[in-house]
């Protein structure tokens, strides 16, 4: 439970940091893509020893 809530606020915390990226004209496939990438940072940090907070 501990280390899913951790990962839930950095996941939490990079989204907010790739807020901005996203404008109010943002088609899905935009905002699709912006997802697969977090999923793809969230997913390699989690498997990371350079990330000891996630790992």
């Amino acid at each position: 439970m501990k280390p899913a809530g951790q990962l839930k606020t950095t996941a939490s915390g990079t989204l907010m940091s790739a807020t901005p990226v996203i404008t109010p004209g943002a088609d899905e496939l935009s905002i699709e893509q912006m997802m697969n990438e977090l999923e793809a940072i969230i997913q390699e940090a989690s498997t990371s020893k350079k990330h000891p907070s996630i790992a």
